[in-house]
Order: structure tokens, then C-alpha cells, then sequence
């Protein structure tokens, strides 16, 4: 049994219109090269989609962190450079089995570490002059914190760095650049919806595109029982959506979630437990997301060689089952 078949079998989201021959070793590669969302479209169904519109795709970004420090110098041009490739290959033509289609990428994704040491002046520099090419080029976008956009690290929410706290990654910032919604083109729409509060630890977004209503939860790095308690409730709220968390820590290199006591897990940077903190596995099983009935992934990166999409296409589905494309 294969597992959108399981998920049919089990009451969960029913197959839109699939692509012909399209394979996970197919589509984890679109993944893990940092597209994903016109494949991803074909796969699953929420009660948002009636008839889907035109292909596109939301690209991934995964810890970049080191274009922030010294890729190729202290200088950051590798990371506009990664920027302006997105704005000038909005529209690059892509082949699956026999179809094409252009990338049109309407929306991009962090997944946190936007920046390697917050004690580097030039780095959140670099940060906001390649994230920015976004803004000014009509793609929306929306990322959370990782543990290096921290001062000093997590073990205190008191430490998230200046720019996330008040600057450039502030939710105060952007809510204001998304202000009445940024237009995406052919009538595609993305939306400010809010924030767990001034800072951008934890913030929501909603993008519609191609008559798909997709609600975007940025999740701080574990983060605690408030800040669940409130993206749950955005996800009450906007239940006709497909409903995408990104967050920086949630799969290890091994494709399992994180546990408090795994290497990089919240242990290891002194993070208090619940309700100050919840690794992936507490966050899944005691905080409850594995319930969300219209959470369709999650986003994350943080392990070595471990950034990974995971997706879940049934309300209880266990962490076995459905764990990504690898």
C-alpha cells in the first residue's frame, strides 16, 4: 500500500489530478534543490481546492547562513546572487514524464539561520539586501528564526537577535511591507494574517495562488507551548486552507524528528522543557500537531545534510509513516 493510498484508505485527504510518472525519487530531488509546490499540488487535496489554476512554485531555502558570513567573502554576494536567480528564473521551464510546465515561483520559504553569527555586523547586512530583491520584485516570502539568529543562543527568547526582535525580520516590518497584501501577479495574492507577537519568532502568512489558499505558520526554533497554542488557533481561523509550517529544527539527519536529547537537539543549547520549549517529537505528540487535520508539511533544515520536507497527508498518521521524500 502506498502512502497516498493509506491516507485515502484512512479517511484523509483525497488525490487531486496527478502527473503522469511522476516518482518520490522524482519529486524529492525538486525538493531538496530547493523547489517544491507545483509537484506538491498534484498530490495532495484540501477542502481549499475545487479546481486547480496554473502550475507554480514555491522555493525552499535552507539555512543560509554562511552566504551571510563569508560565501564568497564577508561581501554576502553569493546570497543576492541566490536572490536575483530566483527573480530571473521566476518563469524557468521544468519536465516531468512527459509534461512541462515553467517554474513560476510566486513565494519563497525559509527555514531559518537567515544569518551565522548575530555578533557579525555585515552579516544581517548581507541578509537584508538579498532577502529584500524579494520584496521589491513582487515574491512574497516568510521565514522563521534559527538557533543562529539568536544572541548568545535559545536558551532565553530574550536573545533572538536584533533583527528578527526589531529589525529587517521584526513582524512589525513585515507586516508592514506585506501591508494590504502584496500582489503576486495574474491575480495571486499574499497576505499578512499575524504574529504570536512584535517580534518574527512566530509569525502567519497566507498565500493564494492558482485558487490553492495556503496558511504558512513560521514557528520559532522549538518552540514553546504559547506559541503552538497560538498557530493552532491562526489554524482554526483559517481552516480552509493548506495549512505549511516552517520551522528551523524538526527532522535529523536521519530522518526521524527531533528529540530533546539528539545531537542538536534542545538539550544541547540549554533550552528549558515544556513550556518553554518542545522538541519535534513533544511538539508532534504532546502539543498535539499530528491532529491539525488540514496540515499538509513542514519545513525545516537545521541538522547536517538533514533539511528535509516532511509531509503529512492524514490527521494521525504515526511519525513512521509519511515522513518525507528522501
Amino acid at each position: 500500500m502506498t502512502e497516498l493510498q493509506y491516507v485515502i484508505t484512512h479517511g484523509g485527504l483525497k488525490p487531486k489530478r496527478l502527473l503522469q510518472k511522476i516518482s518520490r525519487r522524482g519529486f524529492g530531488a525538486a525538493v531538496l534543490g530547493g523547489v517544491a509546490g507545483a509537484a506538491a499540488s498534484r498530490l495532495i487535496r484540501t477542502p481549499s481546492v475545487s479546481a486547480a489554476g496554473s502550475d507554480f512554485t514555491i522555493a525552499i531555502i535552507p539555512d543560509p547562513q554562511f552566504l551571510a558570513e563569508s560565501c564568497p567573502d564577508n561581501s554576502g554576494s553569493y546570497y543576492t546572487s541566490m536572490m536575483q536567480w530566483i527573480v530571473a528564473n521566476r518563469n524557468r521551464g521544468f519536465t516531468s514524464g512527459a509534461h512541462s510546465f515553467p517554474a513560476n515561483i510566486k513565494a519563497v520559504v525559509g527555514v531559518g539561520d537567515c544569518v551565522n553569527s548575530t555578533a557579525g555586523a555585515h552579516e544581517f547586512t548581507s541578509a537584508e539586501n538579498a532577502w529584500s530583491i524579494l520584496d521589491s520584485n513582487g515574491i512574497a516570502f516568510t521565514t522563521p528564526p534559527g538557533n543562529h539568529d539568536y544572541d548568545s543562543g535559545p536558551s532565553s527568547r530574550s536573545n533572538l537577535g536584533s533583527q528578527f526582535a526589531t529589525g529587517y525580520f521584526s513582524a512589525k516590518n513585515r507586516s508592514s511591507i506585506y501591508g494590504s497584501g502584496i500582489a503576486l501577479g495574474g491575480g495571486d495574492m499574499a497576505h499578512w494574517i499575524g504574529s504570536y507577537d512584535s517580534t518574527g519568532a512566530n509569525t502567519a502568512v497566507k498565500f493564494v495562488i492558482s485558487g490553492i489558499k495556503m496558511l504558512i505558520l513560521a514557528m520559532d526554533f522549538f518552540a514553546g507551548n504559547a506559541a503552538w497554542s497560538w498557530a493552532y488557533n491562526v489554524m482554526l481561523a483559517n481552516s480552509d486552507c493548506e495549512c505549511y509550517i516552517t520551522t528551523h529544527a524538526w527532522l535529523t539527519n536521519r530522518g526521524t524528528q527531533f528529540q530533546r536529547t539528539d545531537t542538536y537537539g534542545p538539550n544541547l543549547y540549554s533550552m528549558a522543557p515544556a513550556p518553554y520549549s518542545n522538541s519535534a517529537v513533544e511538539a508532534w505528540n504532546t502539543i498535539g500537531v499530528n491532529t491539525w487535520s488540514n496540515l499538509c508539511g513542514i519545513f525545516s533544515g537545521h541538522d547536517i545534510l538533514a533539511a528535509r520536507m516532511q509531509i503529512h497527508r492524514a490527521r494521525r498518521l504515526r511519525p513512521g509513516i509519511g515522513n518525507g521524500f528522501q
